[in-house]
C-alpha cells in the first residue's frame, strides 16, 4: 500500500483514504420525502381525512392499511377504521 506523505499538514494519508484511479465522482441521492401526517382533532374521520388531503373520501382505506397496527401516542393502535382517536398522528398516502 502506498503512503502519501502531506508536508503541509504534517499527516500521512494512506492509500486506503486516498485511492488511485479511484472514481471520485459525487454523486447526489435523492432522500426520502418526509412522510406527511396529520393529527386527528375532534370530528375527524378517516373518510374526512382523505376527502380533505387526497381529494377523495373514498381513497380512506388508503389511509387505514398505511397505519394500521401502528403505536400511537397514546400507545394504542389503529385496529377499527370507524374508531380513531383525537391527537393520534396518521401518515398520509404520498399521492
Amino acid at each position: 500500500m502506498a503512503n502519501y506523505i502531506s508536508e503541509d499538514l504534517g499527516g500521512t494519508i494512506t492509500a486506503a483514504d486516498y485511492p488511485e484511479g479511484g472514481d471520485n465522482r459525487i454523486v447526489a441521492v435523492e432522500a426520502e420525502p418526509e412522510p406527511v401526517t396529520v393529527t386527528v382533532q375532534r370530528g375527524d374521520s378517516l373518510w374526512r381525512l382523505a376527502r380533505i388531503h387526497l381529494g377523495s373520501g373514498d381513497r380512506w382505506p388508503e389511509i387505514f392499511d398505511l397505519n394500521r397496527g401502528r403505536v400511537q401516542p397514546d400507545g394504542r393502535a389503529l385496529r377499527n377504521p370507524h374508531l380513531i382517536q383525537i391527537g393520534w398522528v396518521l401518515e398520509l398516502p404520498a399521492n
